[in-house]
């Protein structure tokens, strides 16, 4: 990962152009994207706000020559697919100034078609580049991360189901004890759809 005074220098300006980019794609070309499940593979710590200007930075190192957080075989492996992305956002950016210069308000089909490939290239690299600097969640993991989430929401739809019923027998105590001062917190507990329990406890 990139030094944080290194972050500070490069995440401003790239990452509000990246922001643009990605608003943009996501207007015009919601359907052609990409999917990106993959990060879910990725470890919780690496995914973070400035993660598309680093992979950028990446890129421009590994075209330049510089190894950067992995061996150099990975290297020779990674720089085709930063030069097809480097490539792909300079014709992205080319693309949207010149029809800024004509009319923003429309989209052409050569501007959709290098948003594409730019989106592509972009996941691409991402993954690939990824998988070859931390080591990414195994097959095991993340079966193991979805029984946890499962176990999860099997616990809390328990919970939410034997609500009204503990519910209900607070409010016999209650009434039983001429006690209401509880009843608008209770009744608001139980919700609309078990309030027409409540004729039966009483």
């Amino acid at each position: 990962m990139l030094p944080s005074i290194v972050k500070r220098w490069l995440c401003k300006p790239k990452q509000h152009m990246l922001q643009i980019i990605n608003q943009i794609m996501d207007e015009r070309i919601p359907n052609e994207r990409p999917n990106r499940d993959f990060h879910i593979k990725f470890p919780d710590e690496f995914l973070q706000d400035h993660l598309e200007v680093q992979l950028w930075f990446a890129a421009e190192c590994l075209v330049a020559g510089s190894l950067i957080e992995m061996q150099e075989a990975e290297a020779l492996l990674l720089r085709p697919l930063a030069e097809e992305m480097l490539h792909s956002l300079e014709e992205v950016r080319r693309s949207l100034r010149d029809q800024c210069l004509s009319d923003a308000s429309v989209y052409p089909d050569l501007l959709k078609e290098a948003l594409v490939r730019f989106d592509c290239s972009f996941a691409e690299f991402e993954l690939s580049y990824v998988s070859a600097v931390v080591p990414i969640k195994s097959p095991e993991e993340l079966f193991q991360q979805q029984q946890i989430i499962v176990l999860f929401c099997e616990t809390i739809e328990r919970s939410v189901l034997e609500l009204p019923v503990i519910v209900l027998i607070s409010l016999q105590v209650l009434w039983k004890r001429g006690s209401l001062s509880c009843w608008p917190v209770l009744i608001a507990l139980l919700g609309e759809s078990h309030q027409c329990y409540l004729p039966v406890c009483m």
